[in-house]
């Protein structure tokens, strides 16, 4: 069981009073090339690194340095000193001078920029997103902050999208394996796009994205490559091979997001012809029906019309007929009276039949046969609305229901999307 224990503060000046008294870490000299470099109000900070280590240097009120490089190779004079509030060592400068050379990060760095650009690798043409992007490839750290962003993003902005994610080391010596080995595993993969990402880091944190096997590995892929590395300043040769390049993991995210947006826009607009289309084939209809009504009881109004005076001709050559004559017809005349009462019956059922069917269909494509069943139909300024876009607060609207009228005014506006 300890009986004692350090506070952070106390561990931290332990470490520190060891650090900042030992004279082989005073006044010394370092050699090492530099690296994410900034200036923040006078004073400049970089980073000196080789192959395989890296340290931290501040050098106050150094505006005259301020031209200093990226990829420059250097040798400082300083103190290794104890930044107690964070617990760590930098190395505090109080000279700098050049060696006249590039460090071999830069030196590799050109080299291979140089030999990409006289294959061509930098003018081939982009290959462009397929119309609706849905199947998208994901080549980042299983546990990053990247891969939750994205993801994030896709649930908000891009629902239709299905991530396939491809679990890489996007850092250190043995990344660039790794992340050849990811994009090989997404090759077998039917996927409309790769997105290749990471958040920020240094320099020397994202030189995997500057491997030659790396950029290979990417010039063979057949789909889009969307590159989001989370960088600022520095440039990786990725990003120039990549056929988008996002300056962020989210951002390549929303690349994909404003690509289903803008399908569902084209979408929706075909889908608004279409419905403008059938209402007004339907509308056709409905005038032709109503027209062919108008006939059918215009022939009937005429028939009824025709039989009337034949019945009122006849009854007159039947009043001129003697009463003998008559008493000798009756029966015939009763025979034909019956006749034609039938034949008439006839043709009143027919025709009442035929405006029974038309009045079914013009009922069934009524916009009313809609309305019976709760529906309702807004109107502005005489015109139909048929989406939440075409309305503003504080609009007055025409509210038609199965059984009257009502008037409404607009005080709130929800989209699919958004709310107003």
């Amino acid at each position: 069981m300890i009986e004692e224990a350090y506070t952070v503060t106390q561990l931290t000046e332990i470490i520190a009073s060891y650090i900042n008294d030992d004279p082989y870490l005073t006044d010394i000299e370092v050699v090492g090339e530099v690296a994410d470099v900034k200036v923040r109000g006078s004073h400049l900070f970089f980073a000196l690194v080789d192959e395989e280590s890296r340290v931290s240097c501040v050098m106050f009120g150094a505006g005259r340095w301020a031209e200093l490089a990226n990829g420059e190779m250097v040798r400082v004079r300083g103190d290794v000193r104890v930044y107690k509030k964070r617990g760590t060592y930098n190395l505090y400068v109080t000279a700098i001078r050049y060696l006249g050379s590039l460090g071999k990060y830069t030196e590799r760095f050109s080299k291979l920029f140089i030999k990409l650009q006289k294959e061509g690798a930098f003018d081939r043409p982009k290959k462009p997103l397929p119309e609706l992007p849905v199947r998208i490839g994901i080549i980042t750290s299983l546990d990053s902050a990247a891969l939750r962003d994205m993801l994030k993003t896709f649930r908000e902005k891009a629902p239709l999208t299905v991530p396939r994610i491809f679990s890489a080391q996007v850092q250190g010596e043995e990344a660039p394996e790794k992340i050849v080995q990811a994009i090989k595993e997404a090759l077998k993969e039917e996927l409309d796009a790769i997105i290749i990402a990471r958040g920020g880091g240094s320099s020397d944190d994202l030189w995997a994205f500057n491997d030659e096997k790396v950029i290979r590995s990417v010039l063979e892929v057949p789909f889009p490559v969307i590159t989001g590395i989370g960088h600022a300043i520095d440039s990786v040769i990725l990003d120039k091979i990549a056929d988008i390049a996002a300056h962020t993991p989210t951002a390549a995210a929303e690349i994909i997001a404003q690509k289903q947006q803008e399908f569902f826009g084209r979408f929706e607009s075909a889908l608004e012809r279409i419905i403008y289309a059938f209402e007004k084939i339907i509308e056709e209809k409905r005038l032709k029906m109503v027209n062919r009504l108008s006939l059918v009881l215009n022939e009937i109004e005429l028939k009824i019309s025709t039989y009337y005076h034949k019945l009122l001709a006849s009854w007159d050559v039947i009043k001129r007929v003697s009463p003998f004559s008559l008493l000798e017809k009756k029966p015939v005349l009763k025979e034909i009276y019956s006749r034609i009462l039938k034949a008439f019956d006839q043709l009143v059922n027919t025709k009442k039949r035929t405006l029974e069917n038309l009045l079914e269909v013009i009922h069934k494509v009524s916009p009313l046969r809609i309305l019976e069943r709760g529906f309702a139909i807004l109107k502005k300024r005489e015109k139909v609305i048929k989406s939440t876009h075409e309305l503003e607060i504080g609009d007055e609207l025409e509210v038609i229901m199965n059984d009257g009228k009502v008037r409404v005014r607009v005080y709130e506006i929800r989209r699919d999307s958004q709310e107003t």
